[in-house]
């Protein structure tokens, strides 16, 4: 009788009298199969609908979106998404912005032409592109050759990997090529070509949380209205059907018909409170799509009894999704919107603007030490202070850099690499704790090095790389370069010594604890590599500037003079200003001395002056003394960096107080640093660097870097060239894209990773690959017939990475686990030739640049449980293949 309790659950049946053997018929038997069956669940059904639709938008050739575009839709009737979407998009709109120029200066009148119905529609798209992947946005113009409004296309129909606008979803070949003229000249794309954004993920929870209110509204519909039993003593089937027609229209219950001499228990789970279950699943999925969408859940909101705390992270967390929103909508309608108009020649012109909110305007302009001061404040223990009782070991030294102000100019950020350069002290510091011997600090040495290296290069407005070899200019770099390897080298003596004073305690005579030897680490390393390395940073962009003024200037030194200038305001030491219109010839030796700058964070500066417009020369000996006066107190500054070649001359007070044969030791091992991160060659061809028609801000630093380096190690054949891109929304690193045609598109790199200038390298690698190893729009790579790269790979294959890979590819074990699916498929890339050589091609370029950071990036990731670079040992054989290719191909020459 069970089949037939069931059968009623499933609606009004039919039921035949049951024989009375106690035996099953046949036909009992069939219904038994049929309804015994697993049952398939809709939400299963559903999600894995999703999972179809997104697995075509990634099938190539066609990549279509339709059918997963068609869920989106039904995903943003949700009331819950479509609220958060809606808030999202309002909060960022009702936010004030204005257009400033590179000085930071408002242009109201440029910044009104924006503020109308067109361009808050643009704004709008443009912040959806975010949670559908892709915008395509159609401008129409008016007579004028303003805009009249702004629409974007409907994105079931836009196919960003083959660039189409479809007319039918079923049909991908047919459409608007949109990034071709003369459709190209009134759009703009916007998103990633491979995002398919975040209602992928918010889908699913909506998946979900529809399908258990369906099955709730069934379970209603099953069990909330009453039964209506009809019982049956041997009606044949016409009598019996008549009955039934009969008891089913005296109402709307639901029916069930059985024999006279069966009885029916209609069972109910007394626990099963299908309001509960579907509340705590609609819960839970909205919490998931309020993650998704705001970074938080709406706890803070729905329970009364959130926190202060915790409704400050939500509030946090929020205002902190907010403004990353508003920074990527303002470098896209920076880097794309404004040119986009200015480029048609009409009445709108933004060149040399930039769109900003107001709020991340305020950011940009809050003083420098207040942020310091808030981080600092954030980052300190309560009751915790610097105390200068750890700094009793040098106090002669801390007094003699006492003048270092690091906050009276502009500084950079140097929080990324001064957190680097704390791991390395600590890093000693446990072995000096330890009572272990203390290797050269060569990492600590080569970073700061590295750093003010920076510093040069930038005030100097040149690098070894770009300047023509053994040139006056060059050497005048390569000695600056010298200086400031053996500069770091004897300042991380003095902060290990330092650090080795401060391990016993002086009231006691006892080894402090470690927790409090750390905190006097810290304190070392906040006023030697946060407060002096800023202001020595400083102090070398500024040298180095004036190193370079006096290389032009010397050139004209028969027809010109030198004449002394402060920048005249309030600011300007009163020693400094007596310096000031002091006018002499430049082989006066006031220029020897005293030529600026005169002091940590000195702005003064010198211009040359024709020799018949001078006037009357300066009194030397009175100049002398001015000099003389203005450095009493910084004697250190009495040098001119060009003639001596030095950015912290021989007398700065870290090289005092150290024994002979240290000293001697340093000096020879930063020479030999120096000579290190110096490229022994020179790159031939077109630089790189050419090949990139434009680069976006949030990958400009690393890309600037990159960049640098590479153009000092090799130049290229003629390439197409392509836009560079960061973003932050890609599972990858980074990749090269092209067309099915060929046409290479684009590299875009992920700027969340932990290793971007490798990553910017390694593309490139397969930029290379495609364009210039071979045949142009063709991976020489997978050339089986050329012998261009035969030595190389023949290196790869003999060395212990890749010997690593495959064995455990063969052997489908890794470190003593057995791999399947997904890692097996994964090894499978990774001894690609094309991945092979953009890896090698990577580590190449970082290992000949020599800088310490790129050489940190590799070991990191030939490290790894999987080796994804190489050793140093291992990879030598490689890159020695590697630069016999580049030469091959008239790239570098000796």
């Amino acid at each position: 009788m069970i089949l037939d309790t069931i059968k009623g659950f499933l609606g009004r049946a039919k039921q035949s009298k049951q024989p009375t053997s106690g035996h099953p018929t046949e036909e009992q038997k069939k219904r038994k199969h049929v309804y015994s069956s697993p049952r398939e669940y809709r939400a299963n059904m559903e999600v894995q609908k999703l999972e179809d639709a997104i697995n075509i938008a990634n099938q190539p050739p066609y990549f279509n979106r339709s059918e997963l575009y068609k869920l989106y839709l039904q995903t943003v009737k949700d009331n819950k998404v479509s609220a958060e979407l809606r808030t999202t998009v309002a909060k960022i709109l009702e936010e004030p912005f204005v257009l400033v120029d590179e000085k930071g200066n408002v242009n109201k009148k440029k910044t009104n032409q924006l503020k109308n119905a067109w361009f808050f529609s643009a704004m709008r798209e443009i912040l959806r592109t975010e949670f559908w992947g892709v915008t395509v946005l159609d401008f129409f113009w008016q007579d004028n050759g303003e805009v009249q409004k702004v629409k974007a296309a409907p994105r079931w129909s836009v196919n960003p990997q083959t660039g189409l606008v479809l007319f039918d979803p079923n049909n991908p070949t047919f459409g608007i090529p949109y990034r071709e003229e003369p459709f190209s000249l009134n759009v703009l794309e916007f998103g990633e070509v491979d995002n398919l954004g975040l209602l992928e993920n918010i889908a699913r929870e909506s998946i979900w949380k529809l399908n258990a209110r369906r099955d709730m509204a069934q379970h209603s519909e099953q069990f909330a209205m009453p039964w209506t039993v009809g019982k049956l003593d041997g009606a044949d089937d016409e009598e019996e059907n008549k009955f039934i027609d009969k008891v089913a229209n005296s109402g709307s219950n639901k029916v069930l018909t059985i024999d006279v001499d069966d009885e029916v228990d209609l069972v109910y789970d007394s626990r099963s409170k299908p309001h509960e279950i579907y509340m705590n699943i609609r819960e839970a999925c909205n919490e998931e799509i309020s993650w998704g969408i705001s970074g938080q859940t709406g706890t803070s909101s729905s329970q009364a009894g959130s926190g202060y705390a915790e409704a400050k992270v939500h509030e946090n967390t929020s205002s902190a999704y907010k403004m990353e929103r508003m920074r990527n909508l303002s470098f896209e309608i920076t880097d794309r919107v404004l040119p986009f108009l200015t480029e048609r020649q009409g009445p709108y012109n933004f060149k040399g603007l930039r769109f900003v909110f107001s709020a991340l305007l305020d950011e940009e302009k809050r003083p420098e030490q207040e942020r310091e001061a808030e981080d600092q404040k954030e980052k300190t223990q309560e009751g915790k202070k610097e105390d200068m009782r750890f700094f009793s070991v040098a106090p002669q030294l801390h007094m003699a850099l006492g003048g270092m102000d690091a906050n009276a100019v502009e500084t950079f950020d140097l929080s990324e690499e001064t957190d680097k350069l704390l791991s390395d002290l600590l890093s000693i510091a446990r072995l000096i704790y330890a009572g272990a011997d203390i290797p050269f600090p060569q990492a600590m040495v080569s970073r700061t090095a590295g750093l003010l290296w920076e510093g040069v290069q930038e005030g100097y407005g040149k690098s070894l790389d770009s300047v023509e070899y053994n040139s006056p200019d060059f050497r005048m770099l390569e000695s600056l370069k010298e200086n400031v390897f053996v500069f770091s080298g004897f300042k991380t003596y003095h902060q290990l010594k330092e650090v080795s004073g401060m391990l016993m305690d002086p009231d006691t005579g006892e080894k402090r604890p470690f927790n409090v030897f750390r905190d006097a680490v810290e304190a070392v390393h906040g006023q030697y590599n946060k407060n002096y390395l800023r202001a020595e940073y400083n102090n070398a962009v500024a040298t180095s500037r004036m190193s370079s003024k006096w290389m032009q200037f010397y050139k004209d030194k028969d027809t010109h003079v030198l004449r002394y200038e402060t920048v005249g305001d309030g600011r300007v030491r009163p020693q400094h200003a007596r310096l000031d219109n002091i006018t002499l010839e430049m082989d006066d030796p006031f220029w020897g001395k005293y030529f600026p700058p005169n002091g940590w964070a000195c702005r003064c500066d010198v211009r040359k002056v024709m020799k018949e417009r001078a006037g009357t020369l300066s009194n030397s000996a009175n100049a002398m003394k001015a000099g003389e006066l203005a450095t009493n107190n910084q004697t250190m500054f009495r040098f001119n960096p060009a003639k001596d070649g030095v950015v912290f001359p021989d007398n700065h007070p870290y090289y005092s107080n150290v024994p002979a044969k240290e000293a001697g030791e340093i000096k020879k091992k930063g020479k030999q640093l120096a000579a290190k991160d110096t490229p022994s060659s020179k790159p031939a061809g077109t630089p790189v660097s050419s090949a990139f028609s434009s680069v976006s801000r949030n990958i400009n630093k690393e890309y600037k870097e990159a960049l640098r380096v590479l153009d000092s190690i090799h130049g290229d054949g003629v390439l197409d060239q392509i836009p560079f891109k960061g973003t932050s929304r890609m599972n990858a690193y980074g990749y090269f894209r092209h067309y099915i045609n060929g046409t290479p598109i684009e590299i875009k790199i992920n700027t969340t990773g932990d290793h971007k200038e490798l990553t910017i390298w390694h593309e490139i690698g397969h930029f290379l690959d495609y364009q210039a190893l071979g045949s142009k729009n063709r991976f020489e790579t997978g050339n089986r017939t050329g012998n261009l790269m035969k030595d190389f790979f023949t290196a790869v294959d003999d060395s212990k990475a890749i010997k690593s890979l495959k064995e455990s590819l063969n052997s489908g074990v890794l470190n003593g686990e057995p791999i399947y699916g997904n890692m097996r498929k994964h090894l499978r890339y990774l001894i690609s030739k094309d991945e092979i050589w953009a890896r090698a091609y990577s580590q190449y370029i970082a290992q000949v640049s020599g800088e310490q950071r790129f050489l940190d990036m590799v070991r990191v990731q030939a490290e790894k449980t999987i080796p994804y670079q190489w050793s140093e040992e291992d990879f030598a054989p490689i890159a020695k293949e590697i630069t016999k290719l580049l030469k091959a191909k008239g790239w570098i020459r000796n």
